[in-house]
Parts: structure tokens; sequence; C-alpha cells
């Protein structure tokens, strides 16, 4: 019989309180890891979240930020990396 750990995919855990977007605009972040699935606030949408660390703290950011999500899922393979996150407009971008 097999073992479940030979078989599953580990579960990528996030650590911290969360913490509103908005809270860390402008301010360095390093961005450890993320996770994009289905949001359970809006249909037919994904949820990023993301595992930063802020003033020496973990926390952890949800958005349905399409640019986000696309500039993640493009640069993974640079985690972890600091940046900021900025607002333009309506959309929010890493700067």
């Amino acid at each position: 019989m097999k073992r479940f750990s030979e078989f599953a995919t580990k579960r990528q855990h996030m650590i911290g309180d969360k913490i509103k977007i908005e809270k860390i605009l402008g301010k360095e972040i390093a961005i450890l890891s993320y996770r994009i699935s289905p949001s359970i606030v809006k249909e037919d949408t994904n949820c990023l979240a993301m595992q930063i660390e802020v003033d020496n703290e973990k926390r952890i950011i949800f958005t349905s930020s399409t640019i986000l999500m696309e500039e993640i899922e493009k640069y993974k393979d640079n985690l972890p990396f600091l940046t900021t996150i900025e607002k333009i407009d309506r959309f929010y971008i890493f700067a």
C-alpha cells in the first residue's frame, strides 16, 4: 500500500496575517511565494495569494489583479525577489 506522501503534491502553506494590498503600496516587499486558485469571492475569476515579507514580518496578500498574476507567472523563476506594488488608475503593477 502506498503512503499519501508518495503520491500527493506538497501543499504550499503560507504564514502570516492577511494584509490589504493598499497598506503596502509603495513599500519595498519581498515576494516569497505565491499561489493562483479560483476565487471564492468572484465567480469565474482567479485569485492570487502572495506570501510576502514587509517590515520584517511575513504577511499574505490576496488580489484578483490579472496584471500581477501575469507578471508573477512570467518571473516565477526569480522568486524570491524584492519589489514594490504600485497602483496606476485601477490596476496594480510590480515596480
